[in-house]
């Protein structure tokens, strides 16, 4: 591999972020959603959660959920776990999480705290040298996760979610997810579950409701629309990105599930979003809260000083005299 390249791979990253809405989505890597001001609901499928000032959870994959503001001024963290590559260390694609102070309380969730405040920490340090840091920072983080709050088979909290037939569509979920850019089939995924090419066409219809292609276009579709939205790539290079063989199959598919070409929902989201009042603070508003939000919080003490974070408290009121002190030599 590229040298470049597997540096760009990275096993985790984080952000600010202030959206006071967040519409259904769902996505691949693990999500650590924390809260740092304010308060929020989530629905992950079904079930909901009410978050407030201190609180996180982890989404696991594929886990479709969204967010709302139920506190004002509210301010998040979200730190995104690569699942491709924890998927390859250790050695399996069955990886499920039980992390959510809202529901669970015991000393691991503050040891992870403390290492989540370290690495909001580092924000203006992500360069160079201080990028080695926080990747281990991220390492020691992902230490804990797996230590103490993976799920096993046995877990009662999530019994629901691991029964063997549910481990089989977390395993297709999975699959294709982390294939879904490359020309995949189901032969493919088939022998890698040990099952017939029928046997597993018929399992998908009767557990998606969609063949096997109508399911991985679908996941294709999704990203793809996510780039059309938020890049400027062509749509000749997205579909090809997101393992459409031709342009043409992705004007067909997008044709049948939006009823219009690609270039043309481009344009017209595009121009409603410049019409509509934004529910998001600038990048300006976000970047003085979080310098406010780092400033103020004491506890964010790392043994390695942050090499290009410039942000002191100083209490005016008190004063002392600062004599200099003389030295002569003899």
């Amino acid at each position: 591999m590229d040298i470049k390249m597997e540096i760009m791979r990275t096993m985790m990253g984080f952000e600010f972020d202030t959206k006071k809405v967040q519409n259904t989505h769902f996505h691949q890597d693990l999500e650590i959603l924390y809260v740092l001001d304010g308060g929020l609901e989530i629905q992950i499928e079904s079930e909901k959660y009410e978050l407030g000032k201190g609180d996180f959870l982890l989404i696991n994959a594929n886990k479709r959920h969204s967010i709302r503001e139920t506190e004002e001024e509210l301010l998040t963290a979200s730190f995104r776990i690569n699942f491709s590559m924890l998927a390859e260390y250790l050695g399996t694609n069955q990886i499920l999480f039980w992390c959510n102070t809202t529901a669970d309380k015991n000393e691991a969730y503050e040891q992870l705290r403390k290492i989540l405040d370290r690495v909001l920490n580092r924000f203006y340090d992500k360069e160079g040298e201080g990028a080695l840091y926080l990747n281990s920072i991220y390492y020691e983080a992902l230490y804990v996760l797996t230590s103490y709050f993976r799920i096993k088979a046995d877990d009662s909290r999530l019994k629901d979610d691991v029964t063997p037939d549910n481990s089989r569509v977390f395993e297709i979920q999975n699959y294709v997810q982390a294939n879904y850019q490359k020309q995949i089939s189901l032969n493919d995924l088939a022998k890698k579950l040990y099952l017939s090419n029928a046997y597993l066409s018929k399992y998908i219809k009767k557990r998606f409701g969609l063949s096997f292609l109508e399911y991985v276009n679908n996941i294709r579709l999704f990203h793809a629309v996510d780039e059309m939205l938020y890049t400027d790539k062509k749509i000749t290079r997205i579909a090809l990105d997101n393992g459409f063989p031709t342009t043409a199959s992705f004007n067909k598919v997008f044709k049948e599930v939006y009823n219009m070409t690609p270039s043309g929902y481009r344009t017209s989201v595009r121009q409603k979003t410049k019409e509509e009042v934004q529910d998001t603070e600038s990048k300006e508003q976000i970047e003085q809260r979080v310098k406010k939000y780092l400033a103020g919080n004491t506890v964010l003490q790392d043994e390695v000083a942050a090499k290009n974070l410039d942000l002191f408290t100083v209490d005016a009121k008190e004063t002392t005299e600062l004599k200099k002190k003389l030295e002569c030599d003899y």
